[in-house]
């Protein structure tokens, strides 16, 4: 039948499409209108979309360099592997959460303190939700109205939001000098979220603590995370001294996942007559002294995410 070729013009640009008859490589013709997917400009040397940490290729919903964030199984995986209904407006991703009606600061989805805003109502967070549960209750900054991000800036959400970068606890980190740290710069915490440090359950290390310790899926036990670590060890000790006696969830024994109840980073005396709590109030006095921490230090621990056993 010869080359058939298709011509039509649609948003600022030109697309020439031939039949398999024709050995001519389809192509686009480009205006020089410079914005691309989710209002981002487009970069002159590579053509990708120039996010404001990477570039992105809509063609395969990928970044062109590894996550700034560290959020998912693939450095490069973007949007969430769903851009439809996500946006990104730096290339970051999610998700501290923010209330809708002037409550401030509610705390975190899955991932952490990093990236764009979410707003819902209060009465439908809970610390360390997924983020496609945020997604169906509540809306990202950037799909706020005009109106509605002017008065999220005009209550200092935004502010906050911009400064977290800023918080010891950003990567979901924390050691023993930065808890300490912000505890004696936060006295006679009331349960404040922004007062809460964020833990990420998949970078802490629970020592010799196996599956073993839960009998089915889904029990919650108490553990002394502080007989289960090697004290030489960095990340075993940061872990035991911010979580100590803990409660813990097991999720999959397969998977050796777990999850982190909500608990306190405090220097309280227990004043227990086991040999356990006589160790532990010890160890107390000594940090008291080393530190300067005393009854009105201590504040909120929120986990996200998930942690993995060794056994």
């Amino acid at each position: 039948m010869g080359c058939q070729q298709l011509t039509y013009k649609k948003a600022n640009f030109l697309k020439v499409v031939h039949s398999k008859n024709d050995k001519t490589t389809s192509k686009n013709v480009l205006s020089s209108y410079r914005y691309s997917f989710q209002g981002q400009e487009k970069d002159a040397e590579t053509g990708k979309v120039a996010f404001e940490l990477r570039l992105y290729d809509p063609r395969i919903n990928r970044w062109l360099t590894t996550d700034p964030e560290g959020q998912y199984h693939s450095p490069y995986m973007a949007m969430g592997n769903n851009p439809v209904s996500r946006v990104d407006p730096d290339g970051g991703e999610d998700n501290p959460v923010y209330g809708a009606n002037g409550e401030g600061f509610l705390g975190t989805t899955e991932s952490g303190l990093q990236g764009e805003a979410i707003i819902m109502d209060a009465a439908n967070f809970t610390q360390g939700m997924s983020d496609s549960q945020a997604m169906s209750v509540g809306t990202m900054y950037s799909a706020l109205t005009g109106l509605a991000q002017w008065n999220f800036m005009k209550s200092g959400n935004r502010t906050h939001w911009k400064t977290l970068n800023q918080r010891p606890d950003w990567d979901g980190i924390v050691t023993i000098n930065e808890g300490v740290s912000w505890a004696l710069a936060h006295p006679n915490s009331n349960g404040n979220p922004s007062d809460a440090l964020y833990l990420d359950a998949s970078k802490l290390d629970f020592g010799s603590l196996g599956t073993s310790y839960f009998s089915f899926e889904g029990e919650v036990k108490s553990t002394n995370l502080l007989y289960k670590i090697n004290p030489i060890n960095n990340a075993q000790r940061r872990t035991a001294y911010a979580l100590g006696n803990t409660r813990i969830q097991l999720v999959s024994k397969d998977a050796r996942t777990i999850r982190v109840l909500n608990d306190a980073y405090d220097w309280d005396y227990h004043n227990g007559s086991s040999a356990t709590s006589r160790i532990r109030d010890g160890l107390i006095w000594g940090e008291r002294q080393r530190t300067g921490l005393n009854d009105t230090h201590g504040v909120p621990i929120r986990t996200f995410g998930l942690g993995v056993l060794k056994f």
